[in-house]
């Protein structure tokens, strides 16, 4: 390992639990949040990066594959579905206020936010499964762990294909390119 490449671990996971029980797992282990960077889903990578790919395994050895860190990722799913339980709490303390008046249209106001905030809450899990399946179609999720040395680099092995992971292989980008080449923070 030279000091000015970077140096990854690299896995495809068939399912988000397995995933996230990995990442669980390498913090543990002593690894940060900020060494996990993800694949940014297709329709993402097209939009932002300007590239396509059918499979995960076209991206896994390239230096600007488009990803987002793994906190990128992670407070994505958190805003989508904390979205829903804020707008349903929003309309329970707004009908309680219209309800002070009379009980009536507290209950048709809390049933009413109640039914829509459980509505989104359905569209936008569906919505969100379905890009994680759409990706899923393409190979997997790809993740890839920045590693110091060749002890981490045999731990983050060991812990990834203990959950499952593909492809689990370790690669060296080529010196001067940023550390975390493509990595999108944004949403």
């Amino acid at each position: 390992m030279t000091k000015q490449s970077i140096h990854e671990v690299v896995a495809v996971f068939d399912d988000v639990e397995a995933l996230e029980g990995a990442i669980r797992d390498l913090e543990k282990q002593g690894f940060a949040r900020t060494d996990f960077t993800l694949l940014v889903n297709e329709h993402i990578a097209e939009k932002k990066f300007g590239q396509r790919y059918r499979r995960v395994e076209e991206m896994e050895d390239k230096p600007n594959a488009p990803r987002e860190t793994f906190f990128a990722w992670a407070a994505r799913q958190h805003e989508e579905l904390g979205l829903v339980p804020a707008l349903m709490f929003g309309g329970a303390v707004s009908a309680l206020a219209v309800g002070v008046a009379t009980m009536l249209p507290f209950l048709i106001a809390a049933g009413s936010g109640g039914l829509a905030g459980a509505a989104l809450q359905r569209w936008i899990r569906s919505h969100h499964a379905a890009e994680l399946r759409h990706q899923l179609e393409r190979g997997g999720l790809l993740l890839w762990v920045n590693i110091r040395d060749r002890e981490a680099e045999h731990r983050a092995a060991t812990v990834l294909k203990a959950h499952g992971a593909r492809h689990v292989h370790a690669h060296e980008l080529a010196p001067g390119l940023p550390a975390g080449a493509g990595v999108s923070g944004t949403k």
